[in-house]
């Protein structure tokens, strides 16, 4: 089993699809070249059969951890592009916001008439 570390780095929305064929195609060869590297060694009953297995299941384990990084990019792509998209909110709206905000804090005082407090 090598050595993990995990990266965080952005990407084009657009580019998500070629990266994720990528990062795809790096797992396929790997395995293909897995193929061609591995054999069954000539004496199954050995300490290099063991071996053998050791770099297999290292191997296996590096593959699997890939896929599932994999897998978590396109559970997240997947869900992020079939949740409604939020409001966008221009600085026209946000300004009309805090305006109408402004005005309903200018109508509440208390009853003895102080302004900009509000009563219980």
């Amino acid at each position: 089993m090598s050595e993990r570390i995990r990266i965080n780095y952005t990407i084009k929305f657009e580019k998500m699809q070629d990266e994720i064929k990528r990062l795809f195609n790096s797992v396929i060869d790997d395995i293909d070249c897995a193929s061609n590297t591995y054999t069954v060694p000539s004496d199954v009953l050995s300490t290099g059969a063991l071996e053998v297995i050791k770099e297999l299941r290292s191997f296996a384990y590096d593959t699997e951890q890939s896929l599932a990084d994999i897998e978590t990019l396109i559970k997240s792509y997947l869900h992020y592009t079939t949740q409604p998209s939020s409001e966008q909110v221009t600085p026209d709206d946000s300004i009309d916001k805090l305006s109408n905000l402004k005005t309903m804090l200018e109508s509440l005082q208390l009853p003895d008439g102080v302004p900009n407090e509000v009563a219980d």
